[in-house]
């Protein structure tokens, strides 16, 4: 082989090395791009359905939000709770339509089932927290339970075990609960809340915790007795809620 031979195969040798570096470059891109964008399409799966549930009776609290927080927290990268709550946010602070049954679909793409069936029990929870599931809810929640692929028999333990939550509302009633929480006249607007409350104008904030856990104790859903009747516990429900407003707006008036 002369040198001239030589030097040529040698120069068709670096070529085919250089091609197939950017082609292997490439593919390695085109996988983490694919990858980034599965995974972004996995976090907005979260954040659409828990921000729907929020907002399906009107409004999301404060409470509710950290009820997802602490699932956020416990299920998912640092990075990639910032990224749901940014977005959770996002949804709720513009009051978002959103079609929470689509994503829900997703999301028997992108978790396994035992994700999804701890999911379903983070949404009926977050529903629940601020005193109990609401019609509008309710039936969100069911839907997106079966859209998540979950089991009949699956789907069947969860909506019984949740049933006794539901307050048999709808979202026009809910709101009536909180009117004038809202005034522009934030004196008067605290005096309410601390009556609520129990306590006199003036309180601290470490009275209004511990009246608020107190209150909590009694007449959260999860801690009243079995034997209540429906007047009983309708009336116990509303009366957690508006103690959960009140604690909420005592907070954002004492910053």
């Amino acid at each position: 082989m002369n040198e001239t031979v030589f030097y040529y195969i040698m120069y068709i040798g670096m070529l085919l090395g250089i091609a197939l570096c950017i082609y292997q470059w490439n593919e390695r891109t085109e996988r983490n791009e694919k990858s980034y964008e599965d995974n972004n399409r996995r976090l907005l799966c979260f954040a659409v359905i828990a921000a729907d549930i929020m907002l399906k009776d009107g409004y999301a609290t404060t409470a509710e939000l950290n009820v997802a927080k602490t699932y956020i927290a416990n299920n998912f990268t640092e990075a990639e709770g910032k990224r749901i709550l940014s977005m959770m946010k996002s949804f709720i602070q513009k009051n978002s339509k959103l079609n929470s049954g689509r994503f829900a679909e997703l999301a028997a793409t992108y978790y396994t089932y035992k994700e999804r069936q701890n999911m379903a029990h983070i949404f009926f929870q977050i529903a629940n927290f601020h005193g109990g599931i609401c019609n509008t809810e309710w039936v969100t929640l069911c839907h997106v339970i079966q859209n998540m692929k979950l089991t009949k028999t699956d789907q069947i333990n969860i909506i019984s075990y949740y049933q006794h939550f539901t307050t048999g509302r709808d979202k026009a009633n809910d709101a009536k609960d909180y009117d004038g929480f809202d005034s522009v006249n934030s004196n008067s607007v605290e005096n309410k809340c601390l009556q609520i409350l129990g306590l006199e104008p003036g309180a601290t904030l470490a009275n209004i915790k511990e009246s608020y856990r107190k209150l909590v104790k009694q007449y959260h859903p999860d801690r009243l007795p079995q034997n209540l009747s429906e007047t009983e516990r309708e009336n116990a429900v509303k009366k957690f809620r508006n103690v959960q407003k009140a604690y909420e707006k005592l907070l954002e008036i004492k910053g």
